[in-house]
């Protein structure tokens, strides 16, 4: 997985835990607006002026009907999210509307409050966080639109004058629709700047990303350092998983350097260590040292690795190295018991390694006991 794939998934993954923490406001917000109406409804009752038929009244205007309604935003929400396959992004759209609508309805049954209205600029201000210009803008192009179609055409609580009726009504509303632009700007200033930041973060992690692969590299066959094998090593130690090591090295490598001198070495270095990526395919590989390379196996038994490194045995056998300098391999394979150290798996790999180039090389030995020509 590369850099920039590993840094859109852990996006991925925050913005998805706030996906889930804004679905959960909106139905905390439900919560609360019932909660609030139904006490309001039992102090209410405690007064001696107030009927039976007006509590009825209220029940109905004020919770039923309001709740009801947020109800079934909650069950759009609910389908979105379980049983219709809709993208992240569409499920964003959806929970930001989702509360806009339930603020649309709380502040139409509450309009006679002027606080209500603050509703529609949390529901903006939330959408800040997902870093999406065109979602905080459609919420607050229909969080302004909710505002002045309720503000103006709609009189749920006959208690309130129409905004028009006189000027300090109307001062209130354009405030509140003003308040409600800031927010949309200040948000718009929120995620250019948090962008900006993400952005110069991200080049600093990415050099010092390429930093650390370079010190975990080795430079001149570009495969994986012996640093790098004890980091994997401590790894698969720590999660107690299970891998086998092959461990190899080049026979005539010392001849072919007095021969042709180390120019001519280095290069065929480079070209076995590409051999040995094209069959080992995504398992590391490591340069141990001088002519020596490893190959680790995660997850596999010595029985597969040796395979492996049969058949790297065979394309060597192909190869233009050893029809040119009559160069060979010899492989010791090992494989990682629950409780061996990473330094007692390489030991047992080199033993292995040891005993292959005893027999005359181009053979694998894998442990505890196994014998694989490679002819």
């Amino acid at each position: 997985m590369s850099f920039f794939e590993q840094v859109r998934q852990k996006q991925d993954a925050i913005l998805q835990r706030w996906l889930r923490m804004h679905r959960g406001a909106v139905e905390l917000l439900v919560l609360a607006a019932a909660l609030v109406e139904a006490v309001v409804g039992l102090v209410s009752v405690q007064s001696s002026s107030f009927q039976t038929s007006s509590l009825w009244g209220y029940l109905i205007k004020y919770l039923l009907i309001p709740s009801g309604v947020n109800l079934c935003i909650l069950a759009v929400l609910e389908a979105l999210s379980r049983w219709m396959p809709v993208s992240v992004g569409v499920r964003r759209y959806a929970v930001s509307l989702g509360m806009l609508a339930v603020s649309l309805v709380l502040y139409t049954v509450h309009s006679i409050f002027s606080a209500a209205a603050a509703l529609f600029l949390v529901t903006v201000l939330l959408t800040a966080i997902y870093g999406d210009y065109l979602l905080t803008t459609v919420t607050a192009a229909l969080s302004m639109a909710g505002l002045l179609f309720s503000g103006l055409f709609l009189h749920w609580d006959g208690s309130k004058a129409p905004v028009q009726a006189n000027t300090v009504s109307l001062v209130n509303f354009l405030l509140e629709a003003l308040i409600l632009l800031g927010g949309y700007l200040l948000c718009l200033a929120i995620i250019r700047y948090e962008r900006a930041k993400n952005e110069a973060i991200l080049r600093a992690e990415e050099e010092q990303y390429h930093l650390e692969q370079a010190l975990r590299l080795d430079t001149l066959t570009q495969v994986y350092n012996r640093k790098a094998l004890w980091e994997a090593l401590d790894r698969l130690r720590a999660e107690q998983a299970g891998a086998a090591l092959a461990m190899m090295d080049l026979d005539r490598f010392k001849q072919l350097n007095d021969t042709y001198g180390h120019l001519r070495g280095d290069q065929c270095l480079s070209r076995f260590a590409r051999l040995l990526r094209e069959v080992a395919g995504e398992r590391p590989i490591f340069r141990y040292g001088g002519d020596e390379f490893c190959i680790l196996f995660p997850g596999e038994r010595g029985e597969q690795a040796a395979q492996i490194c049969r058949e790297i045995g065979a394309a060597m056998e192909r190869s233009e190295l050893h029809r040119r300098y009559r160069m060979g391999i010899s492989i010791g394979v090992a494989e990682l018991s629950p409780e061996m150290e990473g330094q007692a798996l390489v030991a047992r790999a080199d033993q292995a390694l040891y005993r292959a180039k005893s027999a005359g090389g181009g053979v694998v030995v894998a442990e505890p006991e196994l014998l694989l020509s490679m002819e």
